[in-house]
């Protein structure tokens, strides 16, 4: 039902969803680019059509006030325990899940970055998953899931292989994109 619903949905913006379901219980989906909070929409719209839950980290403020709390629960809110590293308090949920496909945006905001944050790597590493792109391209209006990339332990050759899946795409502001890569000995 959701998932004939979403597909209707972006269907009616114009948009499309390219790639297999990520059939795998547990992963770090790395999106990008992620340059505006429209892309929490298309992401939540990309789970209904795979009738996948993806989860997200949220601070444990936004999480725990009463006005956000549901809506935050509903669409996968995950709260950081702020005693944890972000690393930690994802790779102990992951660990910890029977599944869990969690959406992390290495560029950590929206505006331009010069490198990504290697946090997204370093979780899936540590709770031994494979990591997941995932596309927003506002230019060709599609939303693109690529294969499975299984963790080398080379973060520079991985970030490499996952950087192909990002060519040619724009985010709804081209400009706030950098580079797919990491700062060097990271």
């Amino acid at each position: 039902m959701f998932g004939f619903l979403a597909r209707f949905i972006l269907a009616l913006l114009g948009w499309s969803v390219e790639g297999e379901n990520p059939d795998i219980k547990k992963a770090v989906c790395v999106i990008a680019p992620h340059t505006s909070h429209w892309d929490w929409f298309f992401l939540l719209l990309t789970g209904w059509v795979f009738q996948q839950r993806f989860r997200y980290l949220v601070s444990d403020k936004e999480y725990y006030q009463a006005h956000k709390t549901l809506p935050l629960k509903i669409t996968g809110g995950i709260p950081l325990n702020p005693k944890k590293s972000m690393v930690k308090t994802a790779v102990d949920y992951l660990n910890d899940a029977d599944q869990l496909l969690l959406v992390i945006s290495p560029e950590g905001q929206l505006a331009k970055t010069d490198y990504w944050h290697t946090g997204f790597y370093y979780m899936a590493k540590e709770a031994n998953v494979p990591l997941v792109p995932v596309a927003l391209d506002y230019q060709k209006q599609r939303i693109m899931i690529g294969e499975a990339v299984q963790i080398s332990g080379d973060i520079e050759n991985d970030v490499n292989l996952l950087s192909e899946h990002y060519d040619d795409v724009a985010g709804k502001y081209p400009h706030q994109f950098g580079a797919v890569r990491v700062r060097q000995g990271k």
